[in-house]
């Protein structure tokens, strides 16, 4: 398998550019462009290297908005964390209530299960990405990463932030047992910088232990296919009491909000995935714990605004990867979608 990829859209004709790259970067992201930049002005550039269980990817692109919803996470099973190191420009998002804003010399935390809109300026950054299943037993807080901004100010921040570039400049230079050592390492050094950070001393100070949150999350994964799932069975199973668990989800809206959703989510993947095209909508409801189809398909219209019929009909079998543009010489090689859409997730 090969390592580096390049893509470029400065070969392209001024009034092509960014339409390739949207249909390039759909793999993560719908995009609109900024409104006050003209498409024969934009520019987009990624550098990546493929590090056996992670991705680094120089990215210089003109101003832009992107957008990952709920029916994209589903749809596309793309379940990893990325790291951003801005070494130019700057990016809004919002968190919560809140809107996070990097600028140049700051990391940003984005996890790609979470919905969200970003801002940003024209910005040359470092991106690592990790799967989920790599970095998430080694964080004290797995779901409350997302939107996290760590300044270079703070040491930890730094020691990264230079991690990130030594992985990047450095790549050519190493072999692949190499390579494979690095994943560790970066592995551990992403953990102990986001765990150690002031803001994550804050959110373990609270009462509620998001270890038990995670063991109340695989009780209720395993469970989802029940019709009925009884809130006594994860409070035990995540060691807590009942009022515990309740507090543990206010978050997303309370327990039984997290299992509808989770319901959803697992519906919406089967409704879009060919291996279940010939399976009637019904069938995938009650698979998932919905007693009624008319419920099931109202409470699916009402959190993803279309019907299960339309997103089995607009429905893409994972990542979205255009193929039929893959081997144009003028913007690169393009491998690094199959690796976040694909080499990644095993």
């Amino acid at each position: 398998m090969t390592v580096e990829s390049r893509f470029s859209t400065k070969q392209l004709a001024p009034q092509q550019r960014f339409d390739v790259w949207r249909e390039s970067i759909a793999v993560l992201y719908d995009v609109e462009l900024d409104a006050g930049l003209p498409e024969e002005g934009f520019v987009a550039d990624i550098h990546a290297y493929l590090y056996e269980d992670l991705m680094i990817a120089r990215t210089r692109t003109s101003a832009q908005r992107y957008r990952r919803d709920g029916v994209r996470i589903a749809q596309d099973n793309v379940d990893h964390y990325m790291i951003q190191f801005f070494m130019k420009g700057s990016q809004r998002i919002r968190r919560g209530s809140r809107t996070i804003e990097s600028s140049t010399g700051d990391l940003m935390v984005h996890d790609l299960a979470s919905e969200h809109v970003a801002e940003s300026s024209y910005f040359d950054n470092l991106s690592l990405i990790m799967p989920r299943r790599v970095l998430e037993p080694l964080l004290h807080n797995p779901d409350s990463q997302h939107g996290r901004l760590l300044p270079t100010a703070q040491p930890m921040a730094r020691i990264l932030s230079r991690h990130l570039q030594d992985l990047y400049d450095l790549a050519p230079r190493l072999d692949a047992a190499e390579r494979r050592r690095l994943n560790d390492v970066t592995a551990s050094l992403v953990a102990a910088t986001l765990n150690g950070s002031r803001e994550d001393e804050v959110e373990n100070a609270g009462a509620i232990s998001a270890s038990s949150r995670l063991r109340a999350k695989r009780a209720i994964e395993a469970r989802l296919n029940l019709p009925n799932i009884e809130i006594n069975a994860i409070a035990r199973a995540a060691g807590v009491s009942r009022a515990s668990l309740y507090r543990l989800f206010e978050s997303y809206g309370g327990v039984r909000t997290y299992i509808r959703r989770r319901r959803l989510f697992k519906c919406l993947r089967d409704l879009t995935r060919a291996v279940h095209a010939t399976r009637s909508i019904s069938e995938i409801a009650y698979d998932h714990g919905f007693t009624s189809e008319a419920h099931f398909s109202r409470t699916f219209k009402r959190e993803f605004g279309l019907t299960p019929s339309e997103a089995r009909q607009g429905g893409n079998d994972g990542a979205a990867v255009r193929r039929e543009i893959l081997a144009d010489p003028l913007v690169g090689d393009r491998d690094y979608e199959h690796w976040i859409a694909e080499a990644l997730h095993y």
